[in-house]
């Protein structure tokens, strides 16, 4: 008996001081702040094509919707306030755009897998993956790629963005909670407040 108390004893100590570690890693990681995107080239750096059409599609639910952010993802953002962030928004699609067409261009088959071409309907992405891939220069294409399976991405792609619904957009659009707090709203307020002086 004496030994089964002295191993769960062992046992307990060795689970707390663990525990403090893992609680010293967290306190590490919340110590050390994120810096604030301040530029476009940020928010390019940081923020994904697929990140960034997210909240647009957040955007256009807003304002075809006519809600306020609160019913969507739980903080206030009015049908307007999002109408101011949709010119920045599509500057920095558009830069982003750039880049995704030239990654793809390189190397199709591979860009494909990364961001998920066969489940881009539930991060609401396969529209802006479909642009990114009618962007990219079919003579700039790796041999016999063209020919195959760039037309079938372009086929898969823009078959899956025509039959997202309104429910399915709602839906990623709710996704988009972290957004209340993110340096992205941050960066937008700042370029919607500039746009507008």
């Amino acid at each position: 008996m004496k030994i089964v108390i002295a191993a769960l004893a062992l046992v307990l100590t060795a689970c707390s001081s663990s525990e403090k570690k893992v609680d010293e890693t967290k306190s590490a990681l919340v110590a050390a702040p994120v810096p604030a995107v301040t530029t476009s080239e940020d928010v390019l750096q940081r923020y994904s094509i697929v990140e960034l059409n997210s909240v647009a599609n957040l955007m256009k639910v807003i304002i075809d919707e006519n809600k306020n952010g609160e019913d969507i993802i739980g903080c206030p953002l009015t049908p307007k306030e999002a109408g101011t962030y949709t010119m920045p928004l599509k500057y920095l699609i558009d830069q982003q755009m750039r880049a995704e067409t030239e990654a793809y261009t390189a190397d199709p088959k591979n860009y494909a897998i990364e961001k998920g071409f066969e489940t881009c309907a539930s991060q609401c992405a396969c529209g802006v993956l479909s642009d990114v891939v009618n962007g990219a220069n079919e003579s700039s294409l790796p041999r016999g790629v063209s020919s195959k399976l760039h037309p079938r991405n372009k086929q898969r792609l823009a078959q899956k963005a025509s039959h997202q619904s309104k429910r399915e957009s709602l839906a990623c659009a709710r996704k988009q909670s972290s957004f209340c707090n993110s340096d992205l709203k941050a960066y937008l307020q700042k370029e919607a407040k500039d746009n507008a002086d």
